[in-house]
């Protein structure tokens, strides 16, 4: 105990703000949806926002039947970009919206990795104010690579 009082309080801080914050790229890579249907490649677009797309778990003749505009309903859900405009504040990128493709309805989220390092990932979609929402989890699918904060339509 007494070695601990030797360091200086601000050099405890440092390390404790330090360790809590992980790099921007630590949430890019691909993600399984909470249902464990979906794949959803999380990446950092070219406007420094993170966004995500679908990579996974749909055919190529699904289609986002679901969506309030007529005129998309035949896209296909395969390479939609369902996650789009969050900024990062600390270990939150908020923001930003998510698109539900089940549902035809876009909602306000946030977006953060759970804690210690779990392979985890908190979205939690609302409206209105982030009390009134639903957080899911999703899994790491693999591990990332130098390749994950790129928009894998881009590639």
């Amino acid at each position: 105990m007494t070695h601990l009082c030797r360091i200086p309080l601000a050099v405890v801080a440092f390390l404790l703000v330090g360790a809590t914050h992980a790099a921007p790229e630590a949430i890019c890579g691909r993600w399984l949806t909470a249902d464990k249907e979906g794949l959803v490649h999380v990446y950092i677009d070219a406007h420094g926002k993170l966004a995500g797309r679908i990579v996974g778990g749909f055919g190529p003749s699904d289609r986002d039947a679901k969506n309030p505009d007529p005129a998309l309903r035949s896209r296909p859900v395969l390479g939609l970009k369902l996650m789009q405009g969050f900024s990062r504040d600390g270990d939150v990128w908020k923001g930003g919206e998510i698109y539900d493709p089940d549902e035809g309805k876009t909602y306000k989220a946030t977006v953060r990795l759970a804690e210690n390092d779990s392979g985890k990932l908190l979205l939690r979609g609302y409206v209105g104010l982030p009390m009134f929402g639903r957080t899911e989890e999703w899994t790491r699918s693999a591990a990332p690579t130098t390749e994950a904060c790129k928009d894998p339509s881009m590639r």
